[in-house]
């Protein structure tokens, strides 16, 4: 039988979701600054409102952060939440995630619409407001230094797919795809009992890099080339390095990381970006890794494959192993 699909929105991969012979809800929706879309055998309304009510917590331009933004403390649950899980990861990984460059993002707008190449001396001023030593967490509170913003743009995302994953645990949902962008959760087990398979994205626009056959996790890509804008003959990823306030570089093209269990959104999300941003000198340990597998295509059109994933690369994608 012919197999139906999903494209996951910004079609960083596609997941192949078999035969189904159940009746499956579906719905398609804006949220996160992304379309977003939920496939699943439960009535998916609950699931779609935990991304909305997420986004209104964190949206940069709107609702709970833009307020926090603007003043120095804030007892919202989510944004409690997701800085201390983010804090947890930095511990882990490093700081090329830095969720304080909420003022440099805005300062270059590439994500607001408002795409401006600034000045030195104002991305030198952005540089001064961040920090992961100017916020603060206790007692469900987060607080900051007043002209310190924060942007959770690198790990909303995932961390939705974390609260959704919670979500469907608790309603006993036995099968879903939820895409929110960049990063998705392939829930439990598909209805023909066979794995997932997601093609990822050719960074170039041509025939897929490959496919990735598994079993329940979170998938999270990162690639400059999704949002970007040109001025005076140079292109700006909307990546941007939190050390130089430029955008990243790199001679990574595109990251996809899965990750398996509770949290690993919001953790296959910052790896994603981490990983993009450290280049292919810092790929090692990232290879050798038992706790997340990575796929990465870089700028000679070579590929890099964890051990123990089943990926089958496509010959006519112009990368090779």
């Amino acid at each position: 039988m012919k197999k139906s699909f999903i494209p996951l929105i910004i079609s960083t991969v596609m997941i192949f979701s078999g035969c189904q012979k159940n009746k499956i809800y579906t719905s398609d929706f804006f949220a996160m600054d992304t379309l977003c879309s939920i496939k699943s055998d439960i009535d998916i309304k609950e699931t779609e409102a935990v991304i909305l009510t997420c986004n209104a917590s964190l949206d940069m331009y709107s609702g709970e952060l833009l307020k926090f933004n603007e003043i120095e403390e804030t007892d919202n649950a989510y944004i409690y939440d997701i800085t201390e899980k983010t804090l947890s990861l930095v511990s882990l990984y490093g700081e090329n995630v830095d969720i304080t460059s909420g003022e440099l993002t805005s300062l270059w707008g590439i994500s607001s619409g408002n795409k401006t190449v600034p000045s030195e001396d104002e991305i030198k001023n952005s540089l001064s407001t961040m920090g992961y030593e100017k916020i603060f967490l206790k007692d469900g509170i987060v607080s900051k230094e007043k002209e310190t913003k924060l942007d959770f743009g690198a790990v909303a995302k995932g961390y939705a797919c974390d609260l959704v994953y919670k979500n469907l645990s608790e309603k006993n949902c036995g099968y879903a795809i939820v895409s929110v962008g960049s990063s998705s959760l392939l829930f439990g087990e598909k209805p023909d009992k066979t794995d997932f398979k997601i093609e990822i994205k050719n960074p170039d626009g041509n025939i897929p890099l490959g496919m990735i056959e598994t079993k329940s996790c979170f998938v999270s890509t990162s690639g400059g080339y999704e949002r970007f804008f040109e001025a005076d003959g140079k292109t700006y990823s909307h990546i941007l390095d939190t050390k130089t306030g430029y955008p990243v570089k790199t001679d990574i093209v595109s990251v996809t990381v899965l990750c398996y269990g509770e949290n690993g959104g919001i953790k296959s999300d910052f790896l994603a970006t981490d990983i993009f941003i450290g280049g292919t000198e810092n790929l090692s340990k990232h290879l050798s890794s038992d706790d997340y597998k990575i796929v990465v295509a870089d700028k000679n059109k070579k590929l890099y494959v964890s051990e123990g994933i089943e990926f089958t690369p496509y010959e006519n994608s112009g990368y090779s192993l």
